[in-house]
Protein backbone atom coordinates (compact mmCIF):
# COMPACT_ATOMS: atom_id res chain seq x y z
CA UNK A 1 0.00 0.00 0.00
CA UNK A 2 1.54 3.21 -0.77
CA UNK A 3 2.34 6.11 1.55
CA UNK A 4 0.42 9.46 0.77
CA UNK A 5 2.48 12.21 0.56
CA UNK A 6 2.81 15.05 3.49
CA UNK A 7 2.13 18.84 2.26
CA UNK A 8 5.95 19.00 2.82
CA UNK A 9 6.46 16.51 0.72
CA UNK A 10 4.20 18.01 -2.19
CA UNK A 11 5.73 21.04 -2.09
CA UNK A 12 9.14 19.83 -1.91
CA UNK A 13 8.55 18.04 -5.02
CA UNK A 14 6.83 20.93 -6.77
CA UNK A 15 10.00 23.50 -6.02
CA UNK A 16 11.69 20.14 -7.51
CA UNK A 17 10.37 20.34 -10.78
CA UNK A 18 12.03 22.73 -13.40
CA UNK A 19 10.68 25.75 -14.82
CA UNK A 20 8.81 25.51 -18.09
CA UNK A 21 8.83 27.45 -21.05
CA UNK A 22 7.42 28.08 -23.82
CA UNK A 23 8.99 29.04 -27.43
CA UNK A 24 6.55 30.24 -29.59
CA UNK A 25 8.22 31.01 -32.87
CA UNK A 26 7.98 30.09 -36.88
CA UNK A 27 12.02 30.22 -37.67
CA UNK A 28 13.62 26.19 -36.85
CA UNK A 29 17.29 27.88 -36.30
CA UNK A 30 15.96 30.19 -33.77
CA UNK A 31 13.46 27.33 -31.90
CA UNK A 32 16.50 24.76 -32.00
CA UNK A 33 18.86 27.34 -30.84
CA UNK A 34 16.64 28.05 -27.98
CA UNK A 35 15.78 24.89 -26.82
CA UNK A 36 19.34 23.36 -26.73
CA UNK A 37 20.20 26.33 -24.53
CA UNK A 38 17.46 26.29 -22.02
CA UNK A 39 17.58 22.54 -21.49
CA UNK A 40 21.49 22.84 -20.77
CA UNK A 41 20.55 25.21 -18.14
CA UNK A 42 17.82 22.46 -16.45
CA UNK A 43 14.25 24.46 -18.15
CA UNK A 44 11.57 21.85 -19.52
CA UNK A 45 11.03 23.68 -22.89
CA UNK A 46 7.52 23.57 -24.93
CA UNK A 47 7.08 24.79 -28.35
CA UNK A 48 4.78 26.43 -30.74
CA UNK A 49 5.41 27.10 -34.53
CA UNK A 50 2.17 29.69 -34.56
CA UNK A 51 0.50 32.18 -32.93
CA UNK A 52 -2.49 30.02 -32.54
CA UNK A 53 -0.79 27.17 -30.84
CA UNK A 54 1.39 29.06 -29.07
CA UNK A 55 -2.06 30.43 -27.27
CA UNK A 56 -3.37 27.02 -26.99
CA UNK A 57 -0.17 25.77 -25.44
CA UNK A 58 0.00 28.99 -22.98
CA UNK A 59 -3.89 27.96 -21.75
CA UNK A 60 -3.04 24.54 -21.51
CA UNK A 61 0.04 24.20 -20.07
CA UNK A 62 0.57 27.68 -18.18
CA UNK A 63 3.97 27.97 -18.44
CA UNK A 64 6.78 30.01 -16.10
CA UNK A 65 7.98 31.95 -19.38
CA UNK A 66 7.14 32.54 -22.78
CA UNK A 67 9.63 33.61 -25.49
CA UNK A 68 6.97 34.73 -28.21
CA UNK A 69 8.23 36.05 -31.95
CA UNK A 70 6.17 39.45 -32.43
CA UNK A 71 6.07 38.25 -36.69
CA UNK A 72 4.78 34.93 -37.44
CA UNK A 73 1.80 33.64 -39.54
CA UNK A 74 -1.72 33.42 -38.34
CA UNK A 75 -1.30 35.38 -35.34
CA UNK A 76 1.09 37.51 -34.78
CA UNK A 77 2.93 37.93 -31.33
CA UNK A 78 1.43 41.04 -30.14
CA UNK A 79 -2.43 39.49 -30.86
CA UNK A 80 -0.95 36.36 -28.99
CA UNK A 81 0.02 38.75 -26.19
CA UNK A 82 -3.28 41.00 -26.02
CA UNK A 83 -5.43 38.11 -26.08
CA UNK A 84 -3.12 36.62 -23.03
CA UNK A 85 -3.61 39.40 -21.19
CA UNK A 86 -7.78 39.59 -21.92
CA UNK A 87 -7.83 35.89 -21.15
CA UNK A 88 -5.87 36.02 -17.80
CA UNK A 89 -7.37 39.21 -16.47
CA UNK A 90 -10.58 37.75 -16.68
CA UNK A 91 -9.98 34.52 -14.88
CA UNK A 92 -8.19 36.51 -12.07
CA UNK A 93 -4.82 34.74 -12.87
CA UNK A 94 -1.62 36.31 -12.28
CA UNK A 95 0.46 37.86 -15.37
CA UNK A 96 2.85 35.35 -17.59
CA UNK A 97 5.96 36.91 -18.03
CA UNK A 98 6.56 37.15 -20.97
CA UNK A 99 9.27 37.88 -23.87
CA UNK A 100 9.19 38.74 -27.01
CA UNK A 101 12.01 38.44 -29.38
CA UNK A 102 12.37 39.33 -33.35
CA UNK A 103 14.98 38.78 -35.78
CA UNK A 104 14.34 41.87 -37.73
CA UNK A 105 16.15 44.86 -38.17
CA UNK A 106 13.89 47.11 -38.67
CA UNK A 107 12.01 49.53 -36.12
CA UNK A 108 8.73 47.94 -35.23
CA UNK A 109 5.97 50.32 -34.48
CA UNK A 110 2.88 48.18 -33.36
CA UNK A 111 4.25 48.16 -29.59
CA UNK A 112 1.58 50.67 -27.68
CA UNK A 113 2.71 51.32 -24.36
CA UNK A 114 0.20 49.48 -23.22
CA UNK A 115 1.81 46.01 -24.76
CA UNK A 116 4.86 47.20 -22.68
CA UNK A 117 3.23 47.73 -19.92
CA UNK A 118 1.46 44.28 -19.67
CA UNK A 119 5.42 42.73 -19.93
CA UNK A 120 7.34 45.25 -17.67
CA UNK A 121 8.30 43.36 -14.38
CA UNK A 122 11.21 43.19 -11.75
CA UNK A 123 12.34 40.59 -14.27
CA UNK A 124 13.34 43.60 -16.67
CA UNK A 125 15.56 44.82 -14.21
CA UNK A 126 17.65 41.29 -13.70
CA UNK A 127 18.56 38.01 -15.01
CA UNK A 128 15.68 35.25 -15.00
CA UNK A 129 17.85 32.92 -16.48
CA UNK A 130 20.62 31.73 -14.67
Amino acid sequence: MAKEKTSEEKSSTAADEPKRILLVDDDTEIIESLRYALRAKGYDVLVARDGNQGLALAERDDPDLMILDMMMPKRSGFLVLERLHRARKDESKDPLRVIMITATREVVTRPTPKCWEWTTTSANRSPWIG
